[in-house]
């Protein structure tokens, strides 16, 4: 589902990571804390893959996530969801049920709205 790395021409630098999150996520109330502690937990996405997730997770912020999670929302928790749901078979999702229930309905407004 995620992007080849082969079209990726920009270095994982905290600078762009920033100027990612930034662009995608500064219009929702979201806590920063962490994002990069997330993001290091997934050594193998490049860039592009990380924009192509943030991307999607900006597009379905109100929809999935804000509706379903409770209390202050964090980009780490955000950047969990849409890595493990994009880059994982439903199958082997873990967690809570709700989790998966996020999970799933993250995947399925992916596929929605990219058909």
């Amino acid at each position: 589902m995620l992007p080849s790395k082969t079209i990726n021409i920009y270095p994982k630098s905290k600078e762009n990571i920033d100027s990612l999150l930034s662009y995608y996520l500064d219009q929702y109330d979201v806590v920063k804390s962490e994002s990069y502690e997330a993001i290091d937990k997934h050594p193998a996405l490049c860039l592009n893959q990380l924009e192509f997730i943030v991307r999607n997770i900006a597009a379905a912020y109100q929809e999935v996530f804000r509706e379903n999670l409770n209390g202050r929302i964090t980009i780490s928790n955000l950047l969990s969801y849409g890595i493990e749901s994009l880059t994982q078979d439903e199958k082997d999702y873990q967690g809570s049920c709700s989790r998966i229930m996020i999970l799933k309905l993250f995947r399925a407004f992916f596929v929605v709205k990219n058909s």
